[in-house]
């Protein structure tokens, strides 16, 4: 070896063990080289394990070096075989890699003289006993694990709701995000909406959770004080009683449980969902708790209420006729003017013309890129028969192009169709906002809940037998704005200006 680079490593856990520093291998490299009179061309050091191959932060940039610096480097020197990994095998992949570009990788205290076949024993021998050092490692790291869960002990990261508290190396409730949980919790309870409902309403108040994160949150008992420990060994799996404090009762977990595995109905007995449309909605004005609700016989009839959950302690409760015709009278409020509308009318189709052009380029790349895998797919397939890739790696491929170029072709469908369906949809949209209490009111309850939910995107409150809420849906904000500035008898003049939506959470002048 004339030229060579030298590779230090040492992982978390290995800091403090003897021998391993970092300052002790590179001193003992540079002696090495020094006294032989090779030549060090760069030195690469890792703050990082090696149990999962090679793909290091600082490996990465030693291969990208030798890359750019092809036929100049000879070796790579490392103190011991367990610096260079720690998998036998990815080892014996990575040798054989660094030989076919002529270059020795090689211990200084565990040398290996590559000459000698028979050295392939002492080299299997160097390169098993850290894989077997590892192997003991993991097994004593899940058995210390292990049992740290059965004394109700996380040992990762907090999970969406809580915060990890570096002094007790305990999870504590972060109070911001768990009233997010509790919240997702109590609609999902009511059995009116599904997960992914709830996952877009909580989206509004700052939930970060992807759809199957929200769900896997939904069914983890640690919500609940609870930790689940997996089956270890002959050990069957336990649910213990976590050293965290829960955010959810238990009551409210399995019921949401039962409404995940489609097992709850939404009203039972004389309660009706038909008469309590605004159930998920509407919140209590006095513990600003969302309001269930139920049907009570009485003076030979049937009573509907939006009343608090008993368990809350609070005993508010309204009629449900009352705020229903109520509701139907406020959201009349929101009836834009023919002139507003039109206004609404010309901003979508400007804005949908604007961004024509960008479609037609965007257009453009798709067939170019559906052009391209289709080449890619023709290459491919001449290969396999050519036997220059085999039939396994040719189909998988062969799947890999294929769904790239599916997923260009649904995109460019969708962009040839959009024109026909937005004027579909500017023609849907104008008539509900033209006629929203008639549409509601001549509606279904589900249709009812989902304009409803469409227009108030938060908390809604009946109190004094008015309704107030916080935020609007963005459309509706930005009609009340045009309808508070529009100059009617020139129309044309305010459509730009009115392009610009409003601030979040603009309440109605009529509130």
């Amino acid at each position: 070896m004339k030229n060579v680079i030298i590779y230090k490593r040492v992982s978390t856990e290995e800091q403090a063990e003897n021998g391993y520093s970092l300052g002790a291998q590179e001193d003992k490299l540079v002696k090495y080289c020094s006294l032989r009179g090779i030549n060090i061309l760069e030195k690469f050091t890792d703050d990082f394990s090696a149990w999962n191959g090679f793909d290091r932060p600082s490996y990465n940039k030693l291969k990208a070096f030798i890359k750019a610096n092809k036929g100049k480097v000879d070796g790579i020197l490392f103190t011991q075989w367990s610096r260079f990994s720690r998998d036998s095998r990815e080892s014996y992949n990575e040798i054989k890699r660094l030989k076919d570009l002529d270059i020795v990788p090689n211990a200084i205290e565990q040398w290996i003289d590559f000459t000698i076949p028979e050295n392939q024993y002492l080299l299997a021998f160097y390169l098993a006993a850290p894989q077997v050092e590892n192997d003991r490692l993991s097994d004593r790291t899940r058995v210390g694990m292990n049992h740290a869960l059965k004394q109700g002990r996380w040992l990762w990261k907090a999970p969406y709701g809580y915060k990890n508290n570096k002094e007790t190396k305990l999870i504590e409730v972060d109070e911001n995000a768990a009233e997010i949980v509790r919240e997702s919790f109590q609609l999902l309870e009511t059995g009116l909406f599904n997960a992914e409902d709830v996952r877009r309403k909580m989206k509004f108040k700052g939930l970060t959770l992807t759809k199957q994160a929200f769900l896997t949150m939904l069914q983890n008992v640690l919500y609940i004080g609870k930790i689940h420990i997996p089956a270890f060994k002959d050990e069957v799996e336990v649910v213990v009683n976590g050293l965290h404090e829960g955010i959810i009762d238990e009551i409210t977990f399995e019921k949401v449980q039962f409404v995940l595995n489609g097992k709850k109905k939404s009203y039972k007995g004389i309660t009706k969902c038909t008469e309590t449309p605004l159930v998920g909605l509407l919140y209590c004005p006095i513990c600003d708790r969302p309001m269930t609700g139920s049907g009570s016989k009485g003076n030979g009839g049937i009573y509907h209420y939006y009343h608090c959950q008993r368990k809350y302690g609070c005993k508010n409760a309204i009629s449900a006729k009352d705020a229903n015709l109520k509701f139907t009278e406020y959201i009349s409020g929101f009836q834009p003017e023919p002139e507003e509308v039109e206004c609404y009318k010309i901003i979508l189709e400007d804005e949908f013309k604007t961004s024509g052009s960008d479609r037609e380029i965007e257009k453009g790349k798709l067939k170019l890129e559906i052009n391209r895998l289709e080449e890619s797919l023709n290459k491919a397939a001449v290969k396999n028969i050519d036997g220059v890739i085999d039939d396994n790696r040719y189909q998988k491929v062969k799947s890999e192009l294929e769904d790239k170029k599916n997923e260009m072709a649904v995109k460019l469908i969708g962009l040839n169709t959009l024109a026909p369906e937005f004027s579909t949809y500017i023609i849907n949209s104008t008539m509900l906002i033209s006629n929203l209490s008639g549409f509601y009111q001549n509606s279904t309850s589900d249709i009812q809940k989902k304009i409803a939910g469409s227009i108030f995107t938060d908390k809604i409150y009946f109190e004094n037998n008015n309704y107030r809420t916080t935020k609007l849906n963005e459309a509706i904000e930005l009609i009340e704005a045009m309808g508070k500035g529009l100059n009617k008898n020139c129309l044309t003049k305010n459509v730009k200006q009115s392009s610009v939506a409003p601030q979040s959470g603009l309440e109605p002048e009529t509130l």
